[in-house]
C-alpha cells in the first residue's frame, strides 16, 4: 500500500477543493475515480502529477516517476506515431515501441502523421507513449471521454492489455460508470468539494470474466449510480461511509 496524499488540502482562492484529504491505494493495481462533476478530481491528478502544490499535507509520489495521459491526445502533429511515442524517453527503444504499436493496433501506422489518424487511433497512440514512459505510476484524466461505446470498450481492451504485461499503478479518473466497473480493481466514489472518498468498492473478478450483465456488477452499478445522485442533491454532505 502506499500512502500517495496524505492530509492534503488544496484552495483556490476561497473555494476548497481538497480538504485533509489522504488517499492510500494498493500498488500495482487499476483505481477508478468517480464522483459528480467539480468535485475535484482532476485536482487530485495534478496533485499527484506534482503539476500544483498542495496548501498542506505531502504529496509522496515526488520520487516516483508519474506519467499523465489526458482527455486530448495531446500528439505532435510534426511527428508521425513512432516519433511520438519515442520522444518521451532519451533513449529509444525501437523494439519496445514496436512492441507497443502492435499491442494498441497501430501496425502498419508508425511514420503516419496525426492529422492521418482517426480519433480513436491518435487516443490509443496517446495511451501507448504513457506505456511506453514506464511510469510506476499512471494518472488517466477521462482519456476515452469523447468517444463513442463501441469504440471506448476497445481502448478499454487494449488499456488492459498494456497493464498486463507492466503491473503498474493506474488512477483512472472517469464520469463513465460502466468504465470504471470494466477496468477498475477499485472503485472510488468522491463527494462534492471540498472533496473526500465516501465510498469505495472492490472488485475481485478477473477483467477477462467482467459482464456488465452480471447480477453484482450490476446491483453494483446501480448503487454508484444512487450515491452519486445523492450526493449531486446534497443527501449525502457530512455522512463518512468510509
Amino acid at each position: 500500500m502506499l500512502t500517495m496524499l496524505d492530509r492534503v488540502s488544496k484552495n483556490y482562492d476561497k473555494l476548497k477543493v481538497v480538504e485533509d484529504l489522504t488517499l492510500t491505494l494498493e500498488e500495482g493495481k487499476i483505481h477508478c475515480i468517480v464522483g459528480p462533476s467539480g468535485c475535484g478530481k482532476s485536482t487530485i491528478l495534478n496533485l499527484l502529477a506534482n503539476v500544483i502544490e498542495p496548501d498542506c499535507g505531502t504529496v509522496n509520489t515526488k520520487g516516483e516517476k508519474v506519467g499523465y495521459i489526458f482527455q486530448e491526445d495531446r500528439l505532435l502533429p510534426w511527428e508521425t506515431v513512432f516519433e511520438n511515442i519515442a520522444i518521451v524517453r532519451k533513449n529509444k527503444d525501437t523494439r519496445a515501441i514496436q512492441n507497443i504499436i502492435k499491442n494498441v493496433g497501430l501496425q502498419g501506422f508508425e511514420n503516419c502523421y496525426p492529422e492521418e489518424l482517426s480519433g480513436g487511433m491518435k487516443q490509443r497512440c496517446s495511451i501507448a507513449r504513457g506505456f511506453y514512459y514506464e511510469a510506476s505510476i499512471l494518472l488517466m484524466d477521462e482519456p476515452f471521454k469523447s468517444l463513442d461505446h463501441d469504440l471506448r470498450i476497445s481502448m478499454i481492451k487494449y488499456l488492459l492489455k498494456l497493464w498486463e504485461q507492466t503491473k503498474n499503478t493506474i488512477i483512472f479518473v472517469t464520469h463513465n460508470i460502466d468504465e470504471a466497473l470494466l477496468l477498475g480493481h477499485q472503485v472510488m466514489v468522491l463527494s462534492k468539494g471540498p472533496t473526500r472518498p465516501i465510498k469505495q468498492y472492490n472488485i475481485n473478478t478477473h477483467h477477462n470474466e467482467r459482464d456488465l450483465t452480471d447480477t453484482s456488477l450490476n446491483h453494483m452499478r446501480n448503487e454508484i449510480i444512487n450515491l452519486i445522485s445523492k450526493i449531486n442533491r446534497e443527501d449525502v454532505v457530512n455522512e463518512k461511509i468510509i
